[in-house]
């Protein structure tokens, strides 16, 4: 915080004088700061007030005498005159401006009012337009790091892609290759042997001639490799129009 001095009653003087000159309301055409990126930048006292200053350079001239004292007056601190100086520049500048020159400068400051308006609009307007460009540059700048930052994510995706496919394409070459699937061979059904089982029972009143044949058969029986004879028999001979016949019972095992 500034203390108030008199500095400050220099400042205000001189803000006074430019609004006496050019016959308007005192106010401020630009803000007191602008952008420019993520910066804000202070105007000084001069810059906000430029557009007051170049009317009265364009309509009472440069070699007007008070100019001088209002820029000193609106200048830093530091540098503004005292009150001394500041009374000693009013009374050169009324030496200068002569009595006979008062009503040509009223026509020419009635002109600068005529005027004014349009020039106080001109200068609003180029004040919106500064404020827009700055707008501009501060979204152009952030749309330059949004898309840094995709280029960014995207490198990363294609990156952590790339690397997936290596790892699977690793894992292929490491993995053994699957064993061929062997065709099971068709197995012959097992075949069971037939097994017959022969009981016979020899009678005593047989004739001799059965009884041979019969011994035969058990021959055969027991040579073959289908039949399995049991060692008990059981033979029935049955007698049937006056022949003898000879009942044997085979059983099957299976």
């Amino acid at each position: 915080k500034s203390k108030y001095d008199a500095s400050i009653d220099i400042f205000s003087f001189g803000v006074v004088a430019i609004f006496t000159l050019c016959q308007t309301f005192p106010c401020d055409l630009l803000a007191p700061t602008y952008r420019e990126g993520r910066q804000h930048i202070a105007r000084t006292e001069l810059e906000r007030r430029e557009g007051y200053m170049r009317m009265i350079y364009s309509q009472l001239r440069e070699k007007h005498p008070l100019l001088q004292m209002i820029e000193g007056c609106l200048d830093f601190p530091e540098y503004r005159p005292s009150i001394r100086e500041v009374l000693h520049l009013l009374e050169e500048a009324r030496a200068e401006v002569r009595d006979e020159q008062t009503d040509m400068n009223k026509l020419e400051l009635l002109r600068a009012l005529q005027t004014q308006p349009r020039n106080q609009e001109n200068v609003e307007l180029e004040g919106q337009l500064r404020r827009k460009e700055a707008e501009l540059a501060e979204a152009q700048h952030q749309l330059r790091q949004k898309e840094e930052q995709l280029r960014s994510s995207e490198a990363l995706v294609a990156d952590f892609q790339k690397a997936q496919r290596d790892s699977e394409t690793q894992r292929t070459k490491t993995q053994p290759a699957p064993l061929a699937t062997a065709v099971p061979h068709a197995i012959p059904p097992v075949v069971k042997p037939r097994k017959l089982t022969v009981q016979c029972h020899r009678k005593k009143t047989a004739p001799c001639g059965m009884r041979e044949d019969l011994q035969q058969l058990m021959v055969d029986l027991h040579t073959s490799p289908h039949v399995t004879p049991t060692q008990s028999t059981n033979m029935n001979v049955v007698q049937r129009n006056g022949r003898n016949f000879l009942h044997v019972h085979i059983r099957t095992l299976d």
